[in-house]
């Protein structure tokens, strides 16, 4: 009982790691003319800009906040970046200008890291005067694409807001496991198996539980283990076969780490063969339907390759 609470511990601590998420100011951008007079637009660009990127909610580690002079003062530069972000607890903020020309429109916004005390992003885009809301647009994209690259997230899957489309994975594992009964591991070396299933998760809608989402899959699966006597103990055979269905309830912290939990229900087939000394050899069969709960955590390697480990009870 101890080992399962000290390992269940070692495994929400690694996910602890990716709880908190990171958060984007959205500055006013500063709007003049080739006389670099200030113009007042109706439809202010970072509002635009701002709601197209909430569209994307970047598995739910991006945080965007826009925020006016009254809230930071006027942000042209690294100095004011960094007040503003000091002020708002936020991790990065976007500031720059527009510029309407008689024929077109150019611009440039800053990404500022206020770890770094920089800006580690530039954002050009220009187009014609009357396509105002395609600039934007453009500006939106490549804002979007250098916070996918500066923080990690770049799964795909997550940047539809409104549904998640049905996947299959076939996840497959060996394990091996001991007795810790005085009797049996006198007698047995322990048993060591292997465990494939299919895993579906089903067309689902997005779901958050606070900054982190979360969606469900349905796993059956099928087993395998073998155990062997020690040496010095009579000859022993064990085989088991069990099939069972687990379902999860999946949290991803990012692009890369997931814990999830689940119950499930197996059917058992065990099978063992005793040669005890001056006796024939005996035959042991039994079957067995039971409930268990799993917990487990697992990181992509790729896009197509994932690493897991479990603990059941």
């Amino acid at each position: 009982m101890i080992k399962k609470v000290f390992a269940l511990i070692v495994v929400f601590s690694l996910c602890l790691f990716h709880i908190f998420s990171e958060t984007v100011l959205a500055s006013q951008l500063l709007v003049y003319d080739r006389e670099s007079n200030v113009l007042q637009l109706k439809e202010k660009p970072m509002d635009i800009i701002y709601e197209k990127l909430s569209e994307y909610w970047l598995e739910g580690l991006i945080t965007y906040k826009k925020v006016s002079e009254r809230d930071v003062g006027e942000v042209y530069n690294t100095i004011d970046a960094n007040r503003a972000c000091s002020l708002e607890n936020a991790d990065y903020i976007l500031f720059g200008y527009l510029k309407k020309n008689e024929s077109y429109w150019s611009g440039n916004i800053k990404l500022y890291s206020f770890s770094e005390k920089k800006v580690i992003r530039e954002f050009f885009a220009s187009d014609d005067i009357n396509h105002y809301e395609r600039i934007l647009e453009n500006f939106s994209s490549k804002i979007l694409e250098g916070l996918q690259a500066e923080t990690g997230l770049r799964n795909a899957k997550y940047l539809e807001k409104d549904e998640k489309s049905r996947e299959g994975r076939l996840p497959v594992s060996v394990y091996y496991w001991s007795p810790v009964d005085s009797e049996w591991s006198e007698k047995m070396l322990g048993l060591c198996g292997c465990e494939v299933g299919f895993e579906l998760f089903p067309t689902q809608p997005k779901m958050t539980f606070g900054k982190i989402l979360y969606d469900y899959s349905i796993r059956p699966y099928l087993s395998y283990s073998y155990g062997k006597e020690k040496d010095g103990s009579y000859p022993l055979n064990y085989h088991a076969i069990t099939m069972g269905t687990f379902l999860f309830l999946h949290f991803h912290f990012d692009q890369k780490n997931a814990v999830y939990a689940g119950p499930g229900l197996y059917y058992e087939v065990e099978l063992m063969s005793v040669v005890e000394k001056y006796e024939d050899e005996k035959l042991y069969f039994q079957n067995m339907f039971g409930s268990e709960f799993l917990v487990g955590y697992e990181t992509s390697l790729s896009e197509s390759l994932n690493f897991f480990t479990e603990i059941r009870g």
